[in-house]
């Protein structure tokens, strides 16, 4: 494989493939895949011949985790939002704090990708255009020699043409016309056969030379038609490594772009999210201030109610005092009512009527008639006082539920508030 995925973020070529170009080419970053080669011609004439590289790997898409995160953050908003314990509310927003962590740390891998995608996208526009540069320039060398040999080419067909044309010369001037008779073609049998020989002799070389040049433009034409061939290949190799390397810019382009984009929305749906949670934040604070203020004044009013059943008790304590005193003086009257009743009812005796021993008649019934008055308003104030002390037991009775329950209610507030601290 051309590319390994590295850290899952960063396209990477393995160590294991390295890449292999011709004479008059420099070493590629590493970025770009390997490219194998062959090579044609003759040792003196070797032409590197590259196989197109295989395609890039595409690196795997992380974008897809953070949905389900932000949905779990803002369900989670909204339970704390909810929430009515104070404990929870605090383990809510600790949450809710990790969870932030996490999508920032999400957020900065992706932007650390799209700074990479960016990075990558202009090395391979750099080492693109480096290479099309190359190419050019090793294209125009190619041309350059082909002209070359070309020349070359010309010059040797110049150069058998005019031994060809001078070798025609020779020949044509070597042999003579017949003329007359028998007798003088006798007579110049042996110089035309001399001169033949001759021709033989110098034609020999000649065409040893002519066989060598021949063999010489063979070569070079097989060398030029592997050159073109060569040269067809390069091209074509060129234009469809141009086309994908184009292709892969653009892609890496359009990739780029859409990492902005989610980035960008990712941004502000952190933005409106975050907005949301210290929305909601500020909403649960007021109303930890909220009880946190009805906590106060529940201990404002036990200490208030404490210190009313305080009073209401020493108002108490001689109240009661005085309705035992009144209770024993009431006891004390109804005794001596009794006695003044029986002193009353029972028949005179017979020394009854001597002024001297007893009391008169009519100052004993003042004195009953007193004693009747007095009794009925000690008996007044006694039901009195008895509705008092029931009703002051009552407001008690109530006091001490209003205690209970305002006890109740700051141990519970106490409870919370330590169990908050420890969280």
């Amino acid at each position: 494989m051309g590319w390994a995925l590295f850290d899952h973020q960063l396209l990477v070529p393995e160590s294991s493939l390295n890449p292999v170009l011709p004479p008059g080419f420099s070493q590629l970053g590493s970025s770009l895949p390997p490219l194998q080669q062959t090579w044609v011609g003759g040792p003196e004439h070797a032409v590197p011949h590259t196989h197109p590289p295989r395609d890039f790997e595409q690196p795997p898409n992380e974008d897809a985790n953070l949905l389900p995160q932000l949905q779990q953050l803002e369900n989670t908003l909204s339970g704390c939002a909810k929430e009515a314990s104070k404990d929870q509310v605090f383990v809510r927003m600790g949450y809710m704090a990790s969870e932030l962590k996490r999508l920032a740390s999400k957020v900065h891998k992706n932007e650390q990708r799209t700074s990479f995608l960016q990075t990558l996208c202009e090395t391979l526009h750099s080492e693109n255009k480096e290479l099309r540069t190359k190419l050019e320039h090793d294209l125009e060398q190619r041309n350059q020699a082909l002209e070359k040999l070309r020349c070359e080419n010309q010059e040797l067909r110049r150069m058998v043409t005019l031994s060809n044309q001078d070798s025609g010369k020779r020949e044509a001037a070597g042999k003579e016309p017949p003329l007359g008779t028998a007798s003088t073609k006798a007579l110049r049998v042996p110089p035309v056969r001399v001169q033949q020989s001759g021709a033989m002799v110098e034609k020999a070389p000649g065409r040893e030379e002519l066989e060598a040049k021949e063999k010489k433009v063979k070569i070079l034409e097989h060398q030029r038609r592997e050159l073109l061939e060569v040269n067809k290949q390069w091209d074509q190799h060129f234009r469809s490594m141009k086309q994908k390397y184009e292709q892969k810019v653009t892609d890496l382009h359009q990739e780029l772009a859409e990492a902005r984009r989610a980035v960008t929305e990712l941004e502000s749906e952190r933005e409106q999210k975050q907005r949301d949670f210290d929305r909601k934040l500020l909403l649960a604070k007021s109303r930890i201030e909220t009880e946190e203020a009805e906590k106060e004044r529940l201990a404002m009013e036990v200490r208030d109610l404490q210190q009313r059943m305080r009073f209401l008790q020493e108002q108490l304590a001689p109240v009661t005092r005085q309705r035992e005193y009144q209770e024993k003086e009431i006891q004390r009257l109804n005794k001596a009512l009794e006695e003044a009743l029986n002193v009353q009812a029972s028949p005179p005796p017979i020394f009854a009527m001597e002024p001297a021993v007893k009391l008169p008649q009519q100052e004993l019934l003042t004195q009953n008639e007193l004693l009747k008055q007095q009794v009925k308003i000690f008996e007044e104030d006694f039901q009195r006082e008895r509705s008092d002390r029931e009703r002051m037991n009552e407001e008690k009775e109530e006091l001490k539920q209003q205690l209970e329950k305002l006890q109740k209610q700051l141990v519970l507030s106490n409870n919370q508030v330590s169990s908050a601290g420890c969280h």
